[in-house]
């Protein structure tokens, strides 16, 4: 089974891979897919991403793709164009959502922002990440956004509280 994490955003959208191998949970590939040009309008950004979401599952094959949804604050700090900078991205997130259910076999699931960190702060997310996959430190060491360390989050957390448990979704 191949987990695919996203945690998108109107900018650069964090990704990741994650299988069973040999009982350990392996990461086969993180990253981020963004637009060539970040001053790009965000349609054009959210479709290049898009794009290179289809060719990377084009490529993987994943079976499941979990989609981190916002909780509905992103921006709310940042007064001027709050309001505009959720509906962008709102819109990053919905567009990843909607394409990952476009493939036929591919399950498609979503999970709040809220709910699978458990409260535990995005730093102190990304560096426990960074020592579990020494192979991406570096990489998840210098990302602001904590985007990729969150996509492998994600397809853990995904991993241990739904495949493991049999839970339900919600």
């Amino acid at each position: 089974m191949i987990l695919l994490g996203l945690d998108p955003s109107s900018t650069r959208t964090g990704y990741a891979l994650v299988t069973l191998k040999g009982g350990a949970l392996t990461v086969l590939e993180a990253g981020y897919l963004k637009p060539a040009m970040s001053t790009e309008k965000p349609m054009r950004r959210i479709g290049a991403m898009v794009d290179d979401l289809m060719r990377l599952i084009e490529e993987h094959k994943p079976d499941i793709a979990i989609v981190e949804v916002c909780s509905g604050h992103v921006g709310v700090g940042q007064r001027r164009n709050a309001g505009a900078r959720l509906g962008v991205y709102g819109m990053a997130v919905g567009a990843m959502y909607q394409a990952v259910r476009s493939v036929p076999g591919l399950q498609a699931e979503w999970v709040n922002e809220d709910v699978w960190p458990q409260g535990v702060p995005k730093r102190q997310r990304q560096q426990d990440i960074a020592m579990m996959f020494p192979a991406y430190a570096e990489q998840i060491d210098a990302d602001g956004g904590a985007d990729v360390s969150d996509a492998i989050g994600i397809s853990l957390w995904w991993w241990f509280n739904i495949v493991q448990t049999g839970a339900g979704v919600g």
